[in-house]
């Protein structure tokens, strides 16, 4: 289920407090665990389904991917890595029509870079649904750094791509002030 919601919104989409569909009751993670056990068994690096009442909406507790570590969104918010998925991806199938075709040469670097620049241009501008969401890349801070052939392997090029990716807003500090 967890799965079928984030596969259904863009990749840098986070599903953080988003209602998940085909369950009716979660009796247990109101009634069994409190607030601080369930803080507890989330800073452990575990996905909860979460329902505060009887016949209340079930939704996301909180996003974290299996590949949890304290302190690291990159690797503990389900939407960057499955954001970052979606543009290795995307740059694979970018790619795939010059690997076999083509000699490593300096006109065919320039070409390579060429089709990186424009593909991050594009995931720059590219939103999908809300404008909320944003692009499933940051302009600011994305650049290629490095295009060049490998000096062990002769027919292998590298790139080397900084990337700023979208993080999801989950913390808000509001503080009023009476006057």
């Amino acid at each position: 289920a967890v799965c079928g919601l984030a596969c259904s919104v863009a990749p840098q989409q986070p599903i953080t407090n988003v209602e998940i569909k085909g369950f009716s009751a979660l009796p247990d993670v109101y009634s069994k665990y409190s607030r601080d056990q369930l803080n507890e068994i989330a800073a452990g690096g575990t996905l909860i389904l979460m329902q505060d009442r009887i016949g209340g909406t079930v939704y996301v507790r909180h996003q974290i991917s299996t590949a949890y570590s304290d302190g690291n969104l990159n690797d503990t918010e389900l939407s960057l890595v499955k954001n970052l998925d979606s543009i290795s991806y995307y740059f694979a199938n970018r790619f795939a029509p010059y690997i076999g075709r083509y000699n490593v040469t300096e006109d065919l670097l320039t070409e390579l870079k060429g089709v990186l620049k424009d593909g991050l241009a594009y995931l720059e501008t590219a939103t999908e649904g809300s404008k909320l969401v944003g692009p499933q890349i940051i302009a600011e801070g994305t650049e290629v750094r490095q295009i060049y052939r490998s000096t062990e392997e002769k027919d292998k090029v590298y790139a080397n791509v900084a990337l700023n990716l979208p993080a999801p807003f989950n913390k808000f500090d509001l503080h009023l002030q009476v006057i």
